[in-house]
C-alpha cells in the first residue's frame, strides 16, 4: 500500500508514529485527533504528542514532501510556479485543501462515535 492516510487516535499516536518512520515512504498523510481535549486522556502528555507528530512530519516528510503542514503555506509557491510555467504547479493542489476538511470532518465524527458515554 502507498500513499496511506494514517489516523491516529490518543495513545495509536506514538503506534502511528512508529510505523511512520519505519515507513515514510508509504505515508500520505498523519492525522492525530482527540489528544488534547479528550478529559480520559492522561493530563501532561497531549503537548508532547501533538509535538512529536510535528517532528516526525518534518523528519520523515520533509525530504520528501518538504514537509508542508499547511495548505496556506504551500499556496503561494504553488501560484509562483505556476506563474513562471513549472508545469503541474496547481494540478492536485485543490487535494491539500479539501482533503483536511475531509479528514477533519472525518476525525470529529470518529471522536463523537468514540467519546459517546
Amino acid at each position: 500500500m502507498k500513499n496511506i492516510t494514517l489516523v491516529a487516535h490518543d495513545w495509536g499516536g506514538p503506534i502511528g508514529m512508529g510505523f511512520a518512520v519505519r515507513h515514510p515512504e508509504r505515508i500520505k498523510r498523519f492525522v492525530i485527533f482527540n489528544t488534547a481535549v479528550n478529559k480520559k486522556a492522561t493530563q501532561g502528555w497531549h503537548g508532547f504528542a501533538i509535538g512529536m507528530i510535528i517532528v516526525i512530519d518534518i523528519l520523515a516528510g520533509g525530504p520528501l514532501t518538504g514537509a508542508s503542514m499547511n495548505p496556506a503555506r504551500s499556496f503561494g509557491p504553488a501560484i509562483i510556479s505556476y506563474l513562471y510555467g513549472v508545469p503541474g504547479a496547481l494540478q492536485s493542489h485543490h487535494l491539500y485543501w479539501i482533503a483536511p476538511i475531509i479528514g477533519g470532518l472525518i476525525a470529529a465524527a470518529t471522536a463523537k462515535i468514540i467519546n459517546e458515554d
